[in-house]
């Protein structure tokens, strides 16, 4: 889903993201990726300046528009 304008920016993304993490951690996952779009937030999994605050790295450049980001765990 795409979270409404109205309600970005207020950290709940954030919150989400954290208890995502924290869960793949206890799960003994190793990385994280997905597919971001860039200088966008109409996109599933979030815009990727989002995951880049979030100590997310680029991996792979898609096209013009997205990204593949990676978190080691």
């Amino acid at each position: 889903f795409i979270t409404s304008p109205n309600h970005r920016g207020k950290g709940l993304g954030s919150k989400i993201l954290k208890e995502i993490i924290s869960e793949l951690k206890n799960r003994k996952f190793k990385a994280l990726e997905t597919f971001a779009r860039v200088g966008s937030a109409n996109n599933p999994s979030g815009p990727a300046e989002f995951f880049l605050r979030h100590n997310f790295h680029v991996k792979e450049k898609i096209s013009s528009e997205y990204v593949l980001v990676r978190l080691e765990l």
